[in-house]
């Protein structure tokens, strides 16, 4: 009976082990391609950084920072898939107003005004009186044709912050485009 004990317990240490070190390889695997990654985004290779991208979100699907690069990749392009992948990084990290923000910016970029408002609309009342905000749900309202909400916004955003020649850029072009909603 003892034997049977000890041996039990080594295989059990031995099961353990083996899990652990799996895991460690994995985890090792994950930071060795996302190092990989950013050394290709700071080189300006797409083509690697994607591949590097799509390694690690082999191993760890819910790798935050994994998504939010892969969409920067695609937003790039503007490819429409840019707003799946932002919206996977906010699913990922709900709580972050930025990635919010960046979500309803690319809805922006690729013309999805309805997306876009959603998005702001769901932002908490502190995030609210950002100068980010502001820019953007002026932006938006221009885009749909809401001139006057557009104004507010703008006001609001230049008493917060400065804003820059391209903002005005941005929703004097924004105004420019026939609304889709």
């Amino acid at each position: 009976m003892r034997k049977i004990i000890i041996a039990l317990a080594c295989c059990t240490v031995l099961l353990l082990i083996g899990y652990a070190s799996y895991r460690g390889y994995r985890l090792y695997r994950e930071k060795q391609w996302m190092r990989l990654a950013r050394e290709s985004a700071a080189k300006s290779d797409g083509r690697s950084e994607v591949l590097c991208l799509q390694q690690v979100l082999r191993v760890n699907p819910k790798n935050v920072e994994a998504c939010r690069m892969m969409a920067g990749l695609i937003e790039a392009r503007h490819e429409s898939s840019a707003l799946v992948w932002r919206r996977r990084v906010v699913e990922l990290n709900p709580r972050s107003t930025e990635d919010r923000l960046a979500l309803a910016k690319t809805a922006l970029v690729l013309q999805d005004y309805a997306g876009a408002t959603n998005v702001l609309a769901e932002l908490d009342e502190a995030a609210k009186k950002s100068f980010s905000y502001h820019t953007l749900a002026g932006t938006a309202a221009m885009a749909v044709g809401q001139p006057e909400v557009a104004e507010a916004h703008f006001t609001e955003a230049a008493r917060l912050g400065e804003v820059s020649f391209g903002h005005l850029r941005l929703a004097t072009a924004m105004a420019a485009v026939p609304a889709r909603v």
